[in-house]
């Protein structure tokens, strides 16, 4: 079994691949830091710059946990081994700031229409393979399939 270490220096040769996996590691130490009763009410969303957004359930959850950002941020901080968080944003469903968290490509319906060969797909697998923490595995295969397909709907509409 590869060793988690050597996993993430064959991941690090692209920025993109190592942007990924720390937000990964930030998304599993949120899980982690904030509690089950918590977790079921948040959901981290993307980590831009430095600032990690999150949604709430609702507009008391956000405004609460506003109140425990600086905490949280820093026990996050603890558990990745770097101070990669600068900030936490806590936004409502509703909120139409919520534009922020997600870059309007992303949100573009036909991303869920593209489709990756089993050679792209098998690429992903190799790079996450033998990494033990189930969830970082299952974050970061999602994030890598994200990306790719991104990248396809991105030449794709570069193209048209």
């Amino acid at each position: 079994m590869k060793r988690l270490g050597d996993t993430l220096r064959a991941m690090n040769k692209s920025n993109i691949l190592s942007h990924a996996l720390i937000e990964a590691q930030v998304f599993s130490a949120w899980e982690n830091t904030v509690g089950h009763i918590v977790k079921e009410n948040t959901d981290p969303q993307k980590l831009k710059n430095g600032i990690l957004f999150v949604k709430t359930k609702n507009p008391s959850w956000a405004h609460e946990l506003k109140a425990l950002s600086a905490s949280i941020k820093e026990k996050i901080n603890q558990a990745v081994g770097t101070n990669i968080v600068y900030d936490i944003r806590f936004l409502h469903d509703s909120s139409r700031a919520e534009t922020d968290v997600v870059d309007q490509e992303e949100l573009s319906p036909e991303l869920d229409l593209i489709k990756l060969s089993i050679e792209e797909l098998r690429q992903i697998d190799e790079l996450v393979y033998g990494i033990e923490q189930d969830d970082l595995k299952y974050r970061l295969k999602e994030i890598l399939i994200k990306d790719k397909k991104l990248n396809k709907w991105r030449r794709k509409t570069r193209q048209s």
